[in-house]
């Protein structure tokens, strides 16, 4: 579905965009707008038949990296399969073909058996997994001799978050409209707020965007920290 069409707010047309910047995301838009950080590209450009795996806390961007995969087999003309493992499951579904990308999300959730038939499918010629998880895997590829890439999400990295943030921003705007944007000081600051948590910090500035954001001039630390002393 089109970003013009999914949750649009006609009060922030006069602040440059054409809805909310830090809305929820469709499917599409989520891998559309998803980025690659700077360590998963390396691993990417360095050990091209390694598998990944993606930690780190909730909210923390590990679902957005396993949708950049998604984009970037599509982009290599490679197949490429998501799954999320919802919560109180403990078992993938997809009957993983060989030559593709699996991207598997949540895989701290698996059981025993489960973890077992994933090393299985691990070992499949031509295929690559990317899996987004909690907990770490690597000691149990480790045993089987399967090379497991590891990239932590914990870790605040400045670059990236400021990035995501920038991107929402540009994917939203108007095409040749000034939009409202976030100063240098705010980057600080939603980072010394949040860490490296960008759901939460996502979450703080659809409600400031919606509240407080009709014109399009530079966004002040000051005003999000006036924001900020509302929540606990």
């Amino acid at each position: 579905m089109s970003r013009f069409g999914v949750g649009d707010a006609p009060p922030l047309r006069g602040a440059g965009f054409i809805g909310n910047p830090f809305r929820a995301l469709s499917e599409t838009e989520w891998q559309e707008i998803s980025l690659v950080p700077d360590t998963v590209r390396t691993i990417l450009e360095r050990e091209d038949d390694a598998h990944l795996q993606v930690l780190g806390a909730a909210g923390h961007g590990k679902s957005s990296v396993l949708r950049a995969m998604m984009r970037e087999a599509r982009q290599r003309r490679i197949s490429a399969v998501y799954e999320y493992i919802p919560n109180g499951a403990d078992r993938f579904l997809t009957d993983v073909p060989r030559g593709c990308w699996f991207c598997l999300d949540e895989v701290q959730r698996l059981s025993t058996p489960e973890r077992t038939r994933l090393l299985g499918v691990s070992q499949k010629r031509d295929l690559r997994l990317f899996l987004g998880s909690h907990e770490d895997l690597g000691a149990l590829f480790e045993r089987v001799g399967v090379r497991l890439a590891t990239v932590t999400l914990d870790i605040p990295d400045a670059v990236h978050f400021d990035a995501v943030l920038r991107n929402r921003l540009a994917y939203f705007a108007l095409p040749d409209k000034p939009c409202a944007t976030l100063s240098e000081d705010t980057f600080v600051f939603l980072r010394e707020r949040f860490g490296s948590n960008l759901r939460q910090t996502e979450r703080f500035l659809f409600d400031f965007f919606q509240l407080s954001v009709r014109t399009p001039k530079p966004i002040t630390a000051k005003q999000l920290s006036r924001e900020s002393e509302s929540l606990p």
